[in-house]
C-alpha cells in the first residue's frame, strides 16, 4: 500500500479520522435518544432503570437493589446517582466494568464483577461513575480540558469513592449497638 493511501485509510489520522470524528459526533447522541426510548420500559430500582444484557436479571435487579440500599446510608450521594445516572447497563460486551457513557448518561457494570465484587465495591464504582460524570458536565463539557486535567480526573474520582467509603464505613460503626460490628 502506498503512502497517501495509508494516510487516508489509516483511522488514527488523516481526512478519514476527521470524517469519524464528525459522524459520531453527530450519529452517537441520535443512538443514545433512541436507545433510551427503548429502555423506557425497563423496571426500576430505586428510579433509576437497569437494562440487563448479560446474566441472570433476577439475580443481578438484587445486587443492584443491595448497592443502592448501601449508597442510601449517604442520602447525598443518593441523590447525585438519582439526578447524574439515567441507565445502568449491565453486561454490555464491548464497555468495561464501571465505564460512564456520557451520551447515555449511564454506567455499565460488568456481570462478573457484579457477582464477585462486594457491595461496597460496587457502590464506591457507582460514586466514582457519577463523580466523572459531573466533573464531565461541568468541566470538559463547557470547554475543551487540558491533558493535565484529563490526567487528574481518575484520582478526583477516586477520592470520591474513598471518601464515599470513608463516610459509610464511619456512619456504620456510629450507629451500631455497642458490643457488635456493623454487617457491610
Amino acid at each position: 500500500m502506498n503512502r497517501w493511501l495509508k494516510l487516508l485509510l489509516r483511522p488514527e489520522r488523516g481526512p478519514v479520522l476527521k470524517f469519524w470524528v464528525w459522524l459520531h459526533g453527530w450519529f452517537d447522541p441520535l443512538v443514545g435518544r433512541a436507545y433510551l426510548r427503548w429502555t423506557r420500559s425497563r423496571p426500576t430500582v430505586m428510579g433509576i432503570r437497569i437494562d440487563v444484557i448479560g446474566g441472570d436479571e433476577v439475580e443481578v435487579r438484587a445486587r443492584i437493589a443491595q448497592v443502592f440500599a448501601y449508597v442510601a446510608r449517604s442520602p447525598r450521594h443518593l441523590l447525585r446517582v438519582r439526578r447524574t445516572l439515567n441507565l445502568i447497563g449491565v453486561g454490555a460486551p464491548s464497555i468495561r466494568h464501571g465505564r460512564y457513557v456520557p451520551e447515555l448518561r449511564a454506567c455499565n457494570l460488568a456481570v462478573h464483577e457484579l457477582q464477585v465484587d462486594s457491595i461496597p465495591a460496587l457502590a464506591a464504582t457507582l460514586i466514582r461513575v457519577v463523580t466523572e460524570a459531573r466533573v464531565r458536565h461541568a468541566v470538559f463539557d463547557r470547554r475543551s480540558a487540558t491533558p493535565d486535567e484529563w490526567r487528574r480526573l481518575p484520582l478526583l474520582c477516586a477520592r470520591a469513592a474513598t471518601d464515599f467509603l470513608d463516610r459509610t464505613q464511619h456512619s456504620a460503626h456510629a450507629l451500631a449497638p455497642p458490643g457488635e460490628s456493623p454487617a457491610a
